[in-house]
């Protein structure tokens, strides 16, 4: 599990949290892994997460989920590894 952020500033997000994906993606086996809060935008408008918390349907999203989850897919992992 890839641990919150690290920062509240939310200009820093990708920055931090990316190369440790890549590290993931390119230099070990794991075939699966996590980012310890997502969250998403209320109906009321009112957002009761902090700034750690990834919400869907942002560019956050976009890179650390959506197409971080493309890159795992396409992870090859065979029988000897």
């Amino acid at each position: 599990m890839v641990e919150e952020y690290g920062s509240p500033d939310a200009s820093t997000h990708i920055a931090l949290t990316k190369p440790w994906q890549d590290t993931i993606v390119q230099n070990t086996r794991i075939t699966m892994d996590s980012i310890w809060q997502f969250a998403t935008h209320l109906p009321s408008g009112t957002n009761p997460v902090d700034n750690f918390a990834i919400c869907y349907n942002t560019s956050d999203y976009q890179v650390l989920a959506y197409d971080h989850v493309q890159a795992m897919h396409a992870k090859e992992i065979t029988e000897n590894d």
